[in-house]
Parts: structure tokens; sequence; C-alpha cells
């Protein structure tokens, strides 16, 4: 189950650090986060595991989200060269080549043997590691033989449910353990890379051919033809690298997982349920359950909506806020009381009382819930920090202020909107201006008068008074790309934005890699973008939320 990756070793193997060339904001979810992810992370490996998945970022660090019961996600503090996802562990290895297990401490999965090593896999109850002489020593659950290794010299290994295999450095791939299914009957052949599931196994030949064996009945020998590049096995899926780039998965497909994103990827790895890539830019992509939910929008009729990361908060007609999605951090748990405006920003969600008084919810890091005391007309959360307008007109910010994001400049304001890492606002004149991190052109508001802003994530869009739509900043994905016509509102996101024209249609421009684009029919009044998923407000009140393969609900990025 545990295939970690990089497109520069054999899948199975742990996934050493690669350079990326463009620094994109990676993404996470949709689980309870006990990592703290850095703004504008780019991850050099991901490896997905059972519930949980972890990340080594460009300088190291090792991050895990998804499901922490057993603290699988408390990566320790320091630097890794490697990191891979188990069932209830996972197991990193230094740059002095110590392993290091942690989360479930039992049956012996933290117990890592003496010595050194060059690259580790954690399976579902047992670890194997590579020292550097090519010996490979297993621990944990021995019960079917998955701890005894055959003799002999290894370049790679991969642990998998029950059974793990290795590969020579003869291209002979040698599995040991559980064979109940065949998942030891290694066809003959030169391989280049393994990676040992649940109930099967593939190879990789030196051909760039995939070669699975083990139980076929479920579909694991339909493997597509083509030339690939890495390849990686999981519970009842399998998935590959082409040397295009192109990721196919096979198998069975009860939710979605199967669905792979569109894009250029350099390594992929799949597990129970779910599937995670890297992408040549440094992101991680993540594919099937929604099971944070933060799609699934209560019933019931809404006066305003705001999507963001890993959750949703909408007003209620009464006043009352609700939020639905991951709750990790306590962003879903809204504070009684009547509310005419709500914000959710990155873990933690922001609501204007009838009052006008400010209270933030969820995660408290860089002081994002220490909105200031007074009365406001708005509020806006982003993702480390946050900004109101008072009724004067001020404009106030707290929280991180890494770029100068709470740096607002003096003067009077009616709107107000707080991005990644810089912020925006829409003076009483209406021109617009904004302030904090300019790394891809976002804070250069083009001239004319607006009556909307709103501030993404490396890009800002502003709504003028004629109904014109214009963005400005980083166009990778094609975010900047309006569509002709008139709008009343608009909402940028991480990878793509969305407005609502006069009609009431909603149309989507930038990255679609998880349907993010696909707006349902009907008329709305409001839109709210996030990363890989879109809410809207119905003119009936209800609130529709799209992305991320909501046909086949999954866990998505940006790629």
């Amino acid at each position: 189950m545990q295939p970690d990756v990089c497109a520069t070793v054999p899948a199975g193997e742990s996934a050493p650090r690669r350079s990326v060339r463009e620094p994109v904001l990676a993404r996470k979810h949709p689980w309870a986060v006990s990592a703290d992810i850095p703004r504008a992370a780019v991850f050099t490996a991901v490896s997905a595991g059972a519930d949980h998945s972890c990340g080594l970022l460009i300088g190291g660090e090792a991050v895990c989200w998804g499901v922490n019961d057993v603290g699988q996600l408390d990566a320790p503090a320091g630097s890794f060269v490697t990191v891979s996802a188990g069932t209830v562990h996972s197991c990193g290895l230094r740059e002095g080549g110590e392993v290091v297990c942690w989360g479930a401490d039992v049956l012996g999965l933290l117990d890592v043997p003496d010595g050194s090593f060059v690259a580790v896999s954690a399976g579902t109850v047992h670890s194997c590691g590579l020292r550097a002489g090519g010996e490979v020593v297993c621990w944990g659950v021995n019960d079917v033989g998955q701890l005894d290794v055959p003799q002999g010299s290894f370049i790679a290994v991969s642990a998998g449910w029950e059974h793990s295999c290795g590969l020579r450095g003869g291209g002979e791939v040698v599995c040991w353990g559980d064979n109940l299914l065949g998942q030891l009957d290694v066809p003959q052949g030169s391989f280049a890379a393994v990676s040992a599931g649940a109930f099967h196994s593939c190879a990789l030949s030196v051909d760039g051919a995939i070669v699975c064996w083990g139980a076929g009945v479920v579909g694991q020998s339909g493997v597509p033809q083509g030339s690939f590049a890495a390849v990686s096995v999981g519970l009842f899926q399998s998935c590959g690298v082409r040397v295009s780039g192109e990721i196919v998965c096979w198998d069975i497909d009860g939710v979605g997982q199967l669905a792979a994103p569109k894009g250029s990827f350099a390594a992929v790895s799949t597990s129970g349920f779910h599937s995670c890539a890297l992408s040549v830019h440094g992101v991680v992509v993540c594919w099937s359950l929604n099971d944070a939910g933060q799609l699934d929008a209560p019933e019931g009729s809404f006066t305003a909506v705001s999507a963001n990361d890993d959750h949703s908060c909408g007003v209620r007609v009464s006043g009352e806020v609700a939020c639905w999605g991951d709750n990790g951090a306590g962003q879903l748990d809204a504070p009684e009381g009547s509310f005419t405006a709500v914000s959710a920003g990155f873990w933690y969600s922001c609501g204007l009382r009838t009052g006008g008084e400010v209270v933030c919810w969820g995660d408290e890091r860089y002081g994002r819930l220490d909105a200031p005391e007074g009365s406001f007309g708005a509020v806006s959360a982003g993702a480390f920090h946050s900004c109101g307008v008072r009724i004067g007109g001020g404009v106030v910010c707290w929280g991180d202020n890494g770029d100068g994001q709470l740096d607002a400049p003096e003067g009077s304001f009616v709107a107000v909107s707080a991005g990644g890492s810089h912020s925006c606002g829409v003076r009483i004149g209406g021109g617009v201006v904004c302030w904090g991190d300019n790394g891809d052109g976002q804070l250069d508001a083009p001239q004319g008068s607006f009556t909307a802003v709103s501030a993404g994530f490396g890009y800002s869009c502003g709504l003028r008074i004629g109904g014109e739509v214009a963005c400005w900043g980083d166009n990778f994905y094609g975010q900047l790309d309006v569509p002709e016509g008139s709008f009343v509102a608009v909402s940028a996101g991480g990878s793509h934005s969305c407005g609502v024209r006069v009609d009431g249609g909603v149309v989507c421009w930038g990255l679609n890699d998880a349907g993010q684009l696909d707006v349902p029919q009907g008329s709305f009044t409001a839109v709210s973008v996030a990363f890989g998923y879109s809410c809207g407000l119905r003119v009936s009140g209800a609130v529709a939320c799209w992305g991320y393969w909501r046909s086949d609900p999954r866990i998505g990025a940006e790629a």
C-alpha cells in the first residue's frame, strides 16, 4: 500500500528530494491539519498511505495530512531525504542515514533497527529499509513471513500490505510474505522498479512496460499499453506515470480513484482509496475520496457563502453561520449568534456579527483569530491573515505579516479582500490598491474604477463599474483569461476564477484538473472560489459546490 514516489527512483523506494521549477502553493486536502504548511510550499516527494499522506518540502521538512488518530501525522522536526506513509504509521530517512518512524506504537512498527539506511518503505503492519550495502531489513508484524527477507543484495524495496518486494541489481524482482493470491509469483524479466500493493504487485520493465501479478481477478492485470517512467500499486488500484508525464490508473474504481488529474507529473503514489502525485512544478495533487465533505453543503436557505481550502461556510437566512468540511482545527465551530457575513480562510473562519463585531474561530496560529475590537462593515479571511473594513472606511488587517500583507495603506475603503500573501482594497473613488507580496505582479492593479476586488493566490481580479472583470498577476493556469461579457460578481482562488454574469449564470476559467470549471446549471447571486472547487449561492438561497471531481468525489489539488 505504501509506495512513496519520485521521478528519479524506482517506484516502491523512498522518494529523494528533487529540484522543481516553480514555487506553487501546494495543497494537502482534505484532511485534518497537524503540520504547518508554509506559504508557497513546494514539495519534492509525496507518499500516500491508507488514510493519510506525507510529503517532503523542498527544505527537507516532512509534513503529513489526513487522519491522525494514532499520531501518524506527527512527523518529528528536522531534515529528511525520504518519507513514506504506511497504514497507521509513517517513516522518514534523515540525511545521516537514520530512519525514524512515528504513528501507532504497536506491533513493533516504530522499532527501527539500528544502523544506517539509504531507503525506507512503510507498509501496513511492517516496514522495510535498504542499507548502503544492499541488505534489506524489515520490522513489525511477521505473521505471514513479511519480515523474512531473502538473502542477497538489493537496490530497492517496497513494503505492501502483507508482503514485500525487492529489486536486485541485475533487474530481478523477488517478493516475500503472503502469497495467498499469487502476489509473490513474479514473472520473468528484467525490471527497473517494483511496487508492492495489497493483493498484487507491479514492476516497471527496463523497456518501460508495466507488468503486474497477484489478484488479477479484480482487474490488476489489465495494465495499459505504452512506455512508463514509474508505477505505484494500492489496495484495488494501480497508477503509472507515462514517459510523457501523463498519469494512468486502472483496476476497480469505487470512489473515483482511477480518475487521475490532467497535467504533467513526475511521480505518483497510490494506497488505500486515494492517490497522490507530484507535478513537474512541485505541487502535490491527490484524488478520490471527498471525506472531508467540503463540497457537501447543508440543506437550507443561505444569504452568503464562502469557500476555502478544506472547508466552506455560509450564512443562513436566520443569521446563523453553518460550516462544513474538515474540522481538524475547529474551523467549523462557528459561534452562536446572528451574522451578516462570513469568510472561510485556511483552517479558520471569520464572521461579521449583526452589530459589526468581527469574530474568528479555528486555527489560532499566526494570530489569525485576534480580530481587533471595533465595528466593521466587512471582513475577509485569507490564507494566514485577515482584513476588515471599519465603519469609518479604514482597513485593518491581522495575522501573518511575512510579506507586508497587513500593511494596509491609509485612506477610506468600501471593500477589502485578503488573499494568499497579499491583500487588495477598493477605495471610495473606485480605485483598487493592493499590498503585500508582489512576486507575480498581483499588486499591479490596472487603472480605472471598480466596485469589487478579490485577492487570490498570486493574482487578483476586480469588477469594473461597467461589469467587466479584469485580472492581474500570475497567469500560469489561465486564471487571468477572463471570458467576455458583463458580470455582477467575481472571485479569485488558487488557480481558477469564477464570475456571476448579469443573467445569473456562473462561468469559471483557469485550471480545470478537478472539475472546478464545470459549473452546474441554474441562476446564482454569488460565487466563492477555493483551491480546486467553488461554491455558489443560488437565487433560491441553496448552496451548490463543484470541483474536486464532484461527480466522482475525490481529494484534489492544483497541479
